[in-house]
């Protein structure tokens, strides 16, 4: 499943950001370079600021990335239209504590799933356990620059780490009880 999700999400970033943008497009600033990250990261927190219990929707979040004057967003794919960092996004849109609460719960998962690896000795469920920390780790370190619960593949490899976490914690479970 995990195989088939990365799959499907390799084509189709491959068709929709590589294949229809030419290379000078996507490196400059309207591809979203440093000065055009300022710009998105700077109106997200702003928004955030705005409006901190609630957060301003992710419609509205969409809204005002897409018209930002310094960026050229109307070039990228709808899924784009985010503030390309999920923390700052889910700040914005959702409101900061549910931002925090979030975060809190992957950072939760990540340290559970290194300390399930470091203190089991198991191969099966310490291997289950290394490949969802390792997992949730760099999907915790790579939403600093995307929004990945905004695109379908992104929330889909999430779970799938969530599944590979409690298979982890199911094996655990069973392997201490025959110790």
């Amino acid at each position: 499943m995990v195989a088939g999700l990365a799959l499907a999400g390799g084509i189709q970033t491959l068709d929709a950001y590589v294949l229809h943008y030419p290379l000078t497009w996507r490196v400059s600033e309207s591809g979203l370079g440093d000065g055009a990250r300022q710009a998105i990261y700077g109106d997200g927190i702003h928004a955030a600021l705005s409006s901190p219990w609630y957060g301003i929707g992710d419609a509205e979040a969409a809204w005002r990335v897409l018209n930002l004057p310094t960026v050229d967003m109307h070039r990228l794919p709808k899924v784009q239209l985010n503030y390309h960092n999920q923390y700052i996004h889910w700040a914005a849109a959702e409101g900061i504590p549910v931002a925090l609460a979030c975060t809190l719960l992957i950072c939760w998962a990540v340290l559970w799933c290194w300390r399930r690896w470091r203190t089991t000795t198991d191969p099966l469920p310490r291997a289950l356990a290394l490949a969802a920390a390792v997992g949730l780790t760099a999907f915790l370190i790579c939403n600093l620059v995307d929004a990945h619960f905004w695109r379908i593949e992104g929330g889909e490899f999430f779970w799938s780490l969530i599944a590979v976490t409690v298979a982890a914690n199911l094996e655990c479970a069973r392997s201490a009880a025959f110790n």
